[in-house]
């Protein structure tokens, strides 16, 4: 991103200042993410299996991912 143009033109920054405060918030405090985000895990895990079903990508990083699915909840 170029950061002098957000340094410099006020019009153009104005169009990320909500985008700044919500990283701000989120930086204060991440519990109210934290459920979304977490649904969010989950479904990219669901998306990655039906994209690769057999794990023939990265096999390593998603047994983690699903030991992590809560109880009941199918990914």
């Amino acid at each position: 991103m170029d950061t002098q143009r957000l340094d410099g033109d006020e019009a153009f920054r104005r169009w990320f200042d909500p985008l700044f405060a919500d990283v701000d918030r989120l930086a204060r405090d991440t519990a109210p993410a934290v459920p979304r985000l977490a649904e969010l895990q989950r479904e990219l895990i669901a998306l990655i299996d039906v994209l690769d079903p057999k794990a023939a990508r990265f096999p390593q990083f998603r047994e983690p991912a699903r030991a992590a699915t809560p109880a009941g909840r199918e990914s």
